[in-house]
């Protein structure tokens, strides 16, 4: 039986109190040894963030560290577009990322400079995994999260023995329905990817 922490994450706290957070990887610098305590239980982390921000992958980069020092293997799952999953398998350099079409077409954060180093170094245990989950073609927005829902189901189903550490923006990790179906002209699903994947998921 799989437990599942479907959370997001609220970052800006984050963003206001730490700084530097590459200085010294070995150090759990945002929280304390309770909260990595807590997601040695976890089978599912969810975070939410707006692409772009360093801190996130950084958040996530010393989490997998916990993980895997802890024993525990990582599927980094990430929303980026499925075509680049063999780029994204192969990849030993920033160079060989920036031929992916995350890296060459995304402006919105998801190509950063924290990405590709967060990408880089979780590979560089190989027993951890990287995951793309972003369909190829969006369609309308209610398609697409559950797309990227059942994408997720299948590699958690696929890869049982992993945690999966997902990181997407912060709409998709929402656990309940959207009731504000529209937002500066933007359309959203009113079933997030997070709120599917949780309805989806046995247990």
């Amino acid at each position: 039986m799989r437990k599942v922490l479907l959370e997001t994450f609220v970052i800006i706290v984050v963003v206001i109190i730490f700084c530097g957070c590459n200085k010294n990887r070995n150090k759990l610098k945002y929280f304390d040894s309770s909260f990595y305590e807590i997601l040695l239980d976890q089978n599912i982390i969810a975070l939410g963030e707006v692409h772009g921000t360093k801190e996130v992958p950084c958040l996530a980069d010393q989490i997998i560290k916990y993980l895997n020092d802890n024993g525990k293997c990582v599927v980094l799952a990430l929303e980026c577009t499925i075509s680049d999953q063999v780029i994204f398998n192969t990849a030993i350099s920033e160079k060989d990322l920036m031929k992916s079409e995350t890296f060459l077409f995304n402006l919105d954060g998801r190509s950063s400079m924290a990405m590709s180093e967060l990408i880089l170094k979780t590979k560089r245990n190989n027993k951890n995994l990287i995951k793309c989950f972003n369909p190829p073609l969006y369609g309308i927005a209610n398609q697409r999260d559950s797309l990227m829902a059942f994408k997720l189901k299948m590699d958690i189903e696929n890869n049982p023995d992993y945690v999966f550490l997902i990181i997407s923006g912060n709409y998709h990790t929402m656990t309940f329905p959207n009731s504000k179906l529209k937002d500066n002209g933007v359309i959203w699903a009113q079933n997030p990817m997070l709120f599917v994947l949780r309805n989806i998921l046995p247990n």
